[in-house]
């Protein structure tokens, strides 16, 4: 068999791979599109443009018919478009609205952690020494905890499960935490523990971050902010970074930019 006919064979071959996997990927989409009604798609469409203005590198995942997620952080669908609008309005944090997610007015100074009986005693501790850690900054925040299994209203309500059991994407079953953004003025009401990862109390001062409206520093678009291009030129080194390391602190220039904004 001659060369120029391997190379034609070769050609034909990696165009069919392609091919189907264009097609795959379409028909999944479409599957996926199919199990929700129109007018769910519409929102989702429209959660996708809000978000890509918040400054998300990433297309976001349609958990169910309220829920958008991306990375390791979700959205109320219902709250994008009013909370964008909101971020445009205010003009003392104009300049941040590609790298914080947050709202006009925060509520609050005072944040509660609920820890619920659940929870295993390695987690409990853990998490009560991130809360420690965000209590030592120095910022108008103040962080207290509770243990209670009903959930407490406009504070952080940890959820301790098996994500396997909990998302149906594998991508998400993978991760080892997950929070939502915050809304009203409030803190994300919810930050999920996969039971199948290993104790961190860093990861769980990070997730806090998203529930205060941080987001990952190297998958956002960039402001013009000398503090922020600290972050943005060494992302790794900050709390935010999509992976967190065992026993991470924050980076310095986290806490003059968190008490920049809070």
């Amino acid at each position: 068999m001659n060369r120029k006919f391997l190379n034609l064979e070769l050609l034909a071959t990696i165009i069919f791979v392609a091919f189907i996997g264009v097609f795959t990927s379409c028909e999944k989409e479409e599957s996926v599109c199919e199990n929700y009604p129109e007018e769910t798609i519409k929102s989702f469409e429209k959660a996708k443009i809000v978000l890509k203005k918040l400054g998300f590198g990433k297309d976001p995942v349609l958990l169910n018919s309220e829920i958008v997620a991306v990375s390791d952080v979700s959205f109320k669908i219902s709250s994008l478009e009013a909370t964008f609008k909101s971020m445009e309005n205010n003009s003392r944090n104009k300049s941040y609205i590609n790298r914080v997610y947050y709202t006009t007015v925060w509520r609050t100074n005072n944040i509660v952690v609920n820890i619920p009986s659940d929870v295993p005693t390695n987690w409990r501790k853990a998490i009560k020494k991130a809360v420690n850690k965000w209590n030592s900054l120095d910022i108008r925040l103040n962080f207290s905890i509770t243990e209670n299994d009903a959930q407490v209203n406009n504070g952080i309500n940890i959820k301790y499960c098996d994500f396997y059991e909990e998302f149906s994407d594998p991508n998400y079953q993978q991760l080892s935490a997950r929070s939502e953004f915050p809304y009203n003025g409030y803190p994300g009401s919810l930050l999920r523990i996969n039971s199948n990862s290993n104790v961190n109390y860093s990861l769980i001062m990070h997730e806090i971050g998203h529930t205060l409206g941080f987001l990952h520093p190297e998958e956002t678009n960039l402001v013009n902010d000398p503090y922020l291009d600290i972050v943005s030129a060494d992302p790794e080194k900050s709390i935010m970074y999509h992976v967190v390391s065992y026993n991470k602190e924050f980076f310095y220039a986290d806490k003059i930019f968190f008490k920049k904004i809070y």
